[in-house]
């Protein structure tokens, strides 16, 4: 009779296991998104909307900010974010570069140091005037003033860096540091472009 019942219990255990999509066999092992929400959920690897898509879709409802687009911005605005993301993106390769030869990972000591910083003045100069030309043409306010914000950060970055002279690995890799950093924390351009 106790093998009958135990047999019962841990029948009973797998069906429940298998029913909820676990896998015993893995320790912590979480069910699938399909096996929770039941078969009208899509396939595993489908993207699932998300709760606030439906007053998104709605014509007239609040529009949910969409990660690396430019959420609720007219085409002319949207545009101008997307040049602005492809004028920062020499900024952040050379960032990079110079971060990797202080560090030691790029080989080039410092003449390499030193064209890799002529190079970022240039881009970060560059990225400046990109902004400080379209600052005008932008429709929303917020993004014509984080345009105009952003205009003065880079500035007082670049004025950084011709300050900080040819000490690469001191003073001028503090400042190469800052710009990583604060790439999306101090720039207020990136938070009203979504990216």
């Amino acid at each position: 009779m106790r093998r009958l019942l135990v047999s019962a219990v841990l029948g009973a255990a797998l069906l429940a296991t298998t029913a909820c999509g676990g896998n015993p066999t893995r320790p912590g092992a979480m069910p699938s998104p399909g096996a929770v929400a039941g078969s009208g959920s899509p396939a595993p690897g489908a993207a699932v909307p998300s709760a606030s898509a439906g007053s998104s879709a709605a014509p007239g409802g609040p529009k949910s900010p969409v990660p690396g687009a430019a959420a609720g911005l007219s085409a002319a605005d949207q545009a101008i974010c997307t040049g602005r993301r492809e004028a920062y993106q020499q900024v952040v390769t050379l960032t990079q570069r110079y971060v990797g030869l202080v560090e030691g990972r790029i080989a080039g000591g410092d003449p390499a140091k030193r064209q890799v910083l002529a190079d970022l003045q240039k881009a970060l100069a560059d990225y400046r005037d990109h902004l400080a030309r379209r600052v005008a043409s932008a429709v929303d306010q917020r993004l014509a003033g984080a345009m105009r914000a952003d205009v003065s950060y880079v500035s007082k970055r670049l004025t950084d860096l011709r300050a900080a002279g040819a000490d690469y690995d001191g003073k001028v890799f503090t400042v190469v540091d800052a710009i990583v950093k604060g790439a999306s924390k101090d720039q207020r351009v990136p938070a009203v472009c979504a990216g």
